[in-house]
C-alpha cells in the first residue's frame, strides 16, 4: 500500500506497508528500520512514511533483507 503525494514521489505508509512492498515480515521491516532505513513522521502523528526511492536505494546498498 502506498500513497502518492506528488507525481514523482511515492510513499509507503507504516511498517505494514513497507513489509508488503518488500514482501517480507513486519519483523524484518522493523529490523531494516533499526538498521537505519530512513523514514518520516507527519507532525503529531505516530505512523512512519517511507519514500519508495529511499527504500529501494537502501536495499540496493545493503545487498539483502
Amino acid at each position: 500500500m502506498y500513497i502518492e503525494r506528488r507525481s514523482e514521489s511515492r510513499w509507503l505508509v507504516g511498517i505494514e506497508g513497507l513489509a508488503v512492498y518488500l514482501g517480507c515480515t513486519i519483523r524484518q521491516a522493523r529490523d531494516l528500520r533499526a538498521k537505519g532505513l530512513p523514514a518520516r513522521k507527519v507532525a503529531g502523528g505516530r505512523r512512519l512514511y517511507f519514500s519508495i526511492a529511499k527504500v529501494d536505494h537502501f536495499i540496493e546498498s545493503e545487498g539483502s533483507l
